[in-house]
């Protein structure tokens, strides 16, 4: 089920952390093109997501089925 949240400054850090995990998990990797994609694709998803407005309603896959 999909749920919408608005975005907030919480939120926003939240993602921010999500996306700053990853990029250390791909940092321990052997530095080839694949893991440069990857990096270049979270740099902008990351950029997209964080320069929406507050209030700006994110979809969210809710994986238990409850609010």
């Amino acid at each position: 089920m999909t749920i919408y949240k608005p975005m907030t400054p919480s939120l926003r850090r939240e993602i921010n952390k999500a996306y700053d995990k990853q990029m250390e998990e791909l940092n321990e990797c052997e530095n080839n093109c694949y893991v440069q994609m990857l990096k270049e694709i979270y740099g902008i998803q990351r950029n997209i997501l964080t320069s929406l407005p507050d209030g700006y309603l994110i979809p969210f896959e809710n994986e238990g089925g409850r609010q």
